[in-house]
């Protein structure tokens, strides 16, 4: 379902009536809106939400952004959906989330969110990806291959922090396996994630 909502108030009247029964919605939002040019577009002056809004609205009631689709060369539409309860949790939102909190914005449903990714260790995995701390099993099998594990330590802060995004993100126990054994494999071969 595709969406358009002038301002912030339609947004969040929007997600108010319907956070709870609708699954995805497409947010249509037009190229050019920033924080400075909030409520007009400045390539065709037409009204439109702002990305910053869009955002920290959909936290406020529990949903997240996702995947963006250009439509035309003036807009795109950005997939909002309710966040699961195993999602993982950027930092930028969770200093969105941190700003919105002390501004009194989140509510129930958004609090409610946060709580259960802090109780299911969600909001900490990022906390481990910030500081680059690898879980046991990953440094274990790298330290099996003395090669792969000079390679991974040699690797760039942000290539490391991809891997283990791509490790702590797994919801499976062999999924995880897995990738920890393709990491593996790409640090022998001296390959990057791609």
């Amino acid at each position: 379902m595709d969406l358009f909502c002038v301002n912030a108030e339609e947004w969040s009247e929007w997600l108010q009536k319907n956070h709870a029964t609708v699954k995805e919605v497409y947010l249509i939002q037009h190229k050019g809106v920033s924080k400075v040019k909030r409520e007009e577009n400045k390539d065709h002056s037409r009204p439109c939400i702002s990305y910053d809004d869009a955002v920290d609205i959909a936290l406020c009631w529990g949903w997240i952004d996702g995947r963006v689709n250009t439509i035309d060369h003036l807009s795109f539409k950005m997939r909002m959906t309710p966040r699961g309860p195993k999602s993982m949790w950027s930092q930028v939102n969770i200093d969105r989330v941190a700003r919105l909190e002390t501004q009194h914005r989140m509510t129930e449903h958004g609090t409610k969110c946060v709580e259960i990714a802090k109780a299911n260790g969600q909001w900490a995995l990022t906390l481990r990806v910030s500081t680059l701390e690898l879980p046991q099993d990953m440094l274990s099998a790298l330290k099996v291959k003395p090669a792969a594990y000079a390679y991974y330590q040699a690797l760039s802060a942000g290539t490391r922090r991809a891997y283990l995004r791509t490790v702590l993100s797994a919801k499976r126990d062999d999924t995880r396996e897995r990738r920890i054994s393709g990491i593996v494999e790409n640090c022998i071969k001296k390959r990057r994630p791609r």
